[in-house]
């Protein structure tokens, strides 16, 4: 294990910088006067920074002269405009190195802060808060047209939009007709070639739930599925993937790559999930052949 040897300049330098300077920030100083063979690397410095006492996680105690004005403030302010006073006013503080180090506060630290003092508001000191907030521009007043409990909920869709949902681990179209969601799959099966008969099921050919393009699409009994039916479905998935491998390099436009390649992933996940099905499948006949049960 390599041995740094720290000099005495560079003690200093970390002592007078630690606090107004990130780790990164501070091993590029240190690492540029140092030749490439003694560079010094991020969690040696961080030894030597623990070695020496210096550690960012301080905790800052409120000051009095904070806690007063919160006591006096309270009653007529809200939690978020009182984090932003305090940080503003700057008198909590701590001395580190001879710098002083203030205190942010957020509005978290002003509602534990409160629990604490058993500060507690009424009904009457919230409604001016909130009237005071809504004035000033603080908090947004909901119109008429905002109110839920007047008007109702909206419906999250239209009918006949769709969704994808996911359903035990797998991706699903759904469509809504009559105010229902019903297998999208199904629905464009039925709309040509007529109602399914009951008892069967539309099947995905290629193994793909999302791909609903009615060449893909057959209508069969629920059985299990074959060593067949995943070899031709690997054969398709194979041609899907060249072909979104192509149309990748034809594309220009941030977001179309970004679709684009996020497809391919998801192509590539179900071919690769064919594929180690497929291959349980030959090790399970081996093991039968062999008279292994």
């Amino acid at each position: 294990m390599k041995k740094f040897v720290w000099y005495p300049d560079e003690i200093l330098f970390l002592q007078q910088n630690f606090y107004s300077m990130t780790n990164a920030e501070l091993l590029t100083a240190i690492n540029g006067k140092r030749p490439a063979s003694e560079q010094i690397k991020l969690s040696a410095m961080r030894h030597e920074c623990l070695r020496m006492g210096l550690s960012r996680g301080i905790q800052i105690r409120w000051s009095q002269a904070d806690i007063s004005f919160l006591k006096n403030n309270y009653k007529s302010k809200g939690n978020e405009e009182l984090a932003q006073l305090l940080t503003a006013r700057k008198k909590t503080f701590r001395i580190i190195n001879g710098k002083r180090i203030y205190r942010t506060f957020t509005r978290k630290h002003v509602e534990k802060k409160m629990l604490l003092m058993g500060f507690k508001r009424n009904a009457d000191e919230y409604l001016f808060i909130r009237k005071r907030n809504i004035e000033t521009g603080i908090s947004k007043a909901l119109s008429s047209d905002d109110n839920l409990w007047t008007n109702g909920t909206l419906s999250a869709s239209n009918e006949g939009d769709t969704r994808v949902w996911r359903i035990n681990g797998k991706l699903v179209r759904r469509i809504k007709i009559n105010g229902t969601f019903i297998p999208y799959s199904r629905w464009l099966y039925e709309q040509r070639f007529g109602k399914v008969p009951v008892g069967l099921i539309v099947f995905h050919l290629d193994f793909d739930s999302l791909n609903d393009s009615l060449d893909n699409l057959e209508i069969r009994k629920k059985r299990r599925i074959s060593y067949s039916d995943r070899s031709k479905a690997v054969g398709v998935l194979k041609i899907r993937v060249s072909k979104q491998v192509q149309q990748l390099g034809k594309l220009k436009s941030k977001s179309e790559i970004h679709d684009a390649h996020k497809e391919l992933r998801r192509l590539r996940g179900l071919l690769k999930g064919l594929e180690v099905k497929i291959g349980e499948a030959k090790r399970s006949r081996i093991v039968n052949l062999n008279g292994v049960y």
